[in-house]
């Protein structure tokens, strides 16, 4: 899965399980949260990998 389609995959659960009052608004919002984070983990870290062949020919 591409970044973008991941990106779309969250914001499309954020658009089907709404954050209310009810007794489900908090279970949505720390999975929500939870999402948001794997994905900015997963970037970070596609990121990094990328990154680190150039970082090692410079040494």
């Amino acid at each position: 899965m591409s970044p973008r389609q991941a990106l779309d995959a969250v914001t499309a659960d954020i658009r089907d399980h709404h954050i209310t009052a009810a007794s489900t608004g908090l279970f949505n919002t720390t999975r929500h949260i939870g999402l948001l984070c794997n994905l900015a983990a997963r970037i970070a870290a596609d990121a990094e990998y990328r990154l680190a062949p150039a970082a090692r020919r410079r040494i």
